[in-house]
């Protein structure tokens, strides 16, 4: 009985966790998109901040600021790489905190051409 006590107990705090979680990218996501879009690097801008707290996943929508065009061919092969090494570090956002990290590049007419996915279980 004791063990089923403990194991509701771990239930009942991992989800106060992922709820305040939740709530802390819900407040990042309604401070940051206020102020974008905003250019985040050469190549690309910041256009808006997504949080589904019930898929738990945190996606970035970025705008290129290059035509799709001039991308290397493999482009979205070495992002992904990048992007699964930042989010399945020690401090990742998939691997530390258990959520799904999604990065969305649009191109100029705003139209989707590459998306990097990082899941928990890829780390």
């Amino acid at each position: 009985m004791r063990f089923i006590s403990l194991m509701f107990l771990g239930a009942i705090s991992l989800s106060v966790q992922a709820q305040s979680l939740c709530e802390g990218f819900l407040v990042l996501q309604a401070d940051i998109n206020p102020t974008l879009p905003r250019q985040i690097d050469s190549a690309t801008d910041m256009l808006r901040l997504q949080t589904n707290c019930d898929e738990q996943s945190l996606t970035l929508v970025k705008r290129l600021r290059l035509p799709s065009t001039e991308l290397p061919a493999n482009w979205q092969v070495e992002k992904q790489a990048e992007h699964q090494a930042l989010h399945c570090n020690a401090d990742g956002l998939a691997s530390r905190q258990g959520w799904t990290a999604i990065d969305v590049f649009l191109d100029e007419q705003d139209q989707e051409v590459g998306r990097l996915v990082t899941r928990p279980g890829d780390c």
